[in-house]
């Protein structure tokens, strides 16, 4: 699960195994190195439909695979809502970046529960829309939308509620 309360703390934790990290790096190597250098092996320098589609796939090989070595070097994200301290506590931690920041829970407006469509169907997504940032939070990978509004009432009581054990 995603999202669990231990000792006063509630966390959520995005993942991405290092399993999926390497296989997506080395789709993301390959193609970004391997697919333009075919691409252009191919092709006849001289121009014609045949050469501009050459350069167009091999051009679309190497975009994906930069996108692919993006997503295989992307931090993940972990959220720490600490009800003693009443501080919240956003992480990120990768290859290529890591960061902090704390939040007071009194800026830290109620989370919002949205369902969204998918190809397998709806799914819930929390959103929590913290100080001086612009866009919202999102936590997902709740098991249905009863779980994720029950997760959304425990913030919402953690977030309000000035004692520890709310």
């Amino acid at each position: 699960m995603a999202i669990s309360e231990a000792a006063g703390i509630i966390v959520y934790r995005e993942h991405l195994s290092l399993g999926a990290r390497i296989f997506i790096g080395v789709l993301g190597a390959v193609l970004a190195v391997l697919g333009p250098a075919a691409m252009i092996s191919i092709a006849v320098p001289q121009w014609s439909l045949s050469f501009a589609l050459t350069v167009f796939t091999g051009l679309a090989l190497l975009t994906f695979g930069v996108f692919a070595l993006a997503a295989a070097l992307g931090s993940v994200r972990t959220l720490e809502f600490g009800l003693v301290r009443r501080v919240l506590v956003v992480s990120t931690r990768g290859p290529l970046a890591r960061g902090r920041a704390e939040y007071a829970f009194s800026a830290i407006g109620a989370p919002s529960l949205e369902m969204r469509e998918a190809e397998d169907g709806p799914y819930p997504v929390l959103g929590l829309a913290l100080p001086g940032e612009r866009r919202w939070l999102e936590m997902t990978d709740f098991a249905d939308a009863d779980e994720a509004a029950r997760w959304q009432q425990r913030l919402t009581a953690a977030l309000r509620n000035p004692s520890p054990s709310a």
